[in-house]
């Protein structure tokens, strides 16, 4: 038998030989991950919109920070397309709650509607009061669309939530909604 098939090349010995190293180096400098450095202004991703539309969704933004102030308005999260907005807000339901909320902004602000999401608990303890905060969640988001379209300021939508927050938590909300849009379209 002969030397080289009692002592098989062992790997590195191959890789470090030749022409494969310069290979192997080229992959392994193709399978680094690129790394990007992230920006703190929101106005470099808002860039591709419109300017005026980018500048009051930043002033109100900056309105609602002013307002709230940094404990009850957090920034959570930058992404493509909306930034979210971690809010702790004390809605009056029949009694004052204290609720945590993510308010997404789109990027297209002004012509897209506010998005509030609400996470149920994991304890599952209290069924009624999350069924009751999902509902707030999903008629206010209802009335973000139509508060969007009067272009009523963000401020304004989340002073709607924390007021309205009782009628916002009702099944028949939309119904409710209808009827005042009505009684109001009467004297206007």
């Amino acid at each position: 038998m002969s030397e080289a098939a009692r002592n098989p090349p062992k790997k590195r010995d191959v890789l470090q030989k030749g022409p494969q190293m310069k290979h192997f180096s080229g992959n392994q400098s193709k399978l680094r991950k690129k790394t990007k450095k992230k920006s703190n202004s929101v106005s470099s991703r808002t860039s591709h919109f419109n300017p005026e539309d980018a500048e009051q969704r930043d002033n109100e933004i900056n309105q609602c920070f002013h307002v709230l102030g940094n404990r009850s308005m957090k920034l959570f999260k930058k992404g493509t397309a909306v930034t979210s907005y971690g809010l702790n807000l004390d809605v009056r339901l029949p009694e004052k709650v204290a609720v945590k909320l993510i308010l997404n902004v789109p990027h297209e602000y002004p012509k897209s509607p506010l998005q509030l999401q609400w996470k149920k608990s994991s304890s599952g303890d209290n069924l009624p009061r999350e069924i009751t905060f999902q509902t707030l969640v999903r008629n206010f988001n209802f009335k973000a669309r139509d508060m969007s379209l009067q272009k009523i300021p963000m401020i304004a939508q989340l002073n709607y939530l924390v007021y309205k927050a009782e009628n916002l938590a009702a099944s028949g909300f939309k119904l409710i909604d209808r009827r005042e849009r009505e009684f109001f379209a009467a004297f206007g």
